[in-house]
């Protein structure tokens, strides 16, 4: 008898442990699943030429770090991605370095050199702060070009500081140091044409955003297989259709795809390529 219930005893352990076993793993695949998109603080591009990064030459995809100082050469292109929500596609012979990688605030310094800036609010960046100088660009969700004496505004409204006066300026307009005083302008022709050139590089930096995003948790691309009956190949292919489209075709895609960080993250992502692309239909 007692051998019986001892039996019965140790069946019931066992049975605890396997069940509180796939509890523990069923946990660990949420909680892997919830925050397994960890935001990248500072990441560098490079796509082609003499890039530095600390007077060292690499190549690739790089992780940054507070301080750190970008470098592109007379063949450079590169871009810098802050916390997946801040592009700065940086132009041939430009210098900048990272000054304060604080999430709610990052402030960068350009030493010399040409920048295009956009700031896409996907990760919870609050405003975002570049100079040059004397002179200071801040924003809370624009796109704008940026070099000593110069700011010009694609989308949105820039803070301009300049010689201790500030301006606020609106998309379609520039802000130029002319002998020695700043005025304010509208674009002229080649700045147009620029904020044209200049919007659809950002396009494309957002979806290698995307992508990297979509690389980090292929759950979500398998889970969005599942439930589309796409096939993989279909399923990029309605992501570039997506980008021509709406708010509401995004969200109607990833309608029954739980809302984690890294959802969120793709959602938001594809709504900024959109916003981009209707900017540059619109000019």
């Amino acid at each position: 008898m007692e051998n019986k219930h001892y039996k019965e005893k140790n069946k019931n352990i066992i049975k605890w442990i396997l069940i509180i076993g796939a509890a523990v793993v069923i946990l660990a695949y949420l909680v892997s699943f919830v925050v397994g998109s960890e935001t990248v603080s500072a990441q560098l591009n490079v796509e082609s030429g003499q890039v530095l990064v600390n007077d060292k030459e690499v190549t690739g995809d790089v992780l940054l770090k507070n301080n750190d100082v970008i470098q592109t050469g007379d063949d450079g292109s590169a871009s810098v991605v802050l916390y997946e929500s801040i592009v700065i596609d940086l132009d041939p012979n430009t210098k900048i370095s990272l000054q304060d990688l604080t999430k709610e605030n990052p402030q960068v310094s350009q030493e010399y050199g040409k920048t295009w800036n956009k700031f896409t609010k996907i990760a919870g960046v609050e405003s975002y702060s570049i100079k040059t100088g004397n002179t200071v660009a801040s924003v809370r969700g624009t796109a704008f070009g940026f070099e000593e004496g110069k700011v010009i505004t694609e989308e949105g409204e820039v803070e301009y500081s300049a010689d201790k006066k500030l301006f606020r300026v609106k998309a379609g307009r520039a802000v130029e140091r002319i002998n020695n005083e700043f005025k304010e302008r509208d674009h002229n022709i080649e700045e147009r044409a620029l904020v044209k050139i200049k919007a659809a590089r950002i396009i494309e930096h957002l979806k290698r955003v995307r992508k990297a995003e979509i690389r980090k948790n292929p759950r979500i691309f398998q889970i969005l297989i599942k439930r589309t009956g796409l096939s993989k190949d279909d399923l990029i292919q309605k992501f570039n259709e997506l980008d021509n489209g709406s708010a509401e075709d995004v969200d109607k895609l990833f309608k029954d795809v739980p809302k984690v960080k890294s959802v969120d993250k793709i959602i938001r992502t594809t709504k900024a390529i959109q916003e981009v692309k209707r900017e540059l239909r619109s000019n």
